[in-house]
């Protein structure tokens, strides 16, 4: 059902798949990338000493994300 709705609006607005966009601002942008993720470290270290919980399941959700857009498919400039 949800992947049905993702190939639905990846049609109606940008006709190439969100995670090969991401995938080409990573690779063009290193810098920012590094930086907004140092953002988010930072804050969840923040967040450590009072709610560790959190900090796991953020930890898990990261990872889950990296994993959707850096494994599979070789990146390709502009990949289809």
């Amino acid at each position: 059902m949800l992947e049905r709705l993702y190939h639905i609006l990846v049609q109606h607005t940008t006709k190439r798949p969100w995670t090969y966009m991401l995938r080409d601002t990573y690779h063009t942008a290193p810098l920012e990338w590094l930086a907004a993720w140092s953002l988010l470290v930072s804050v969840v270290a923040n967040l450590v000493t009072a709610q560790w919980e959190l900090v796991v399941w953020a930890s898990l959700g990261v990872g889950a994300l990296l994993g959707h857009l850096f494994w599979g498919t070789k990146w390709r400039r502009g990949q289809k």
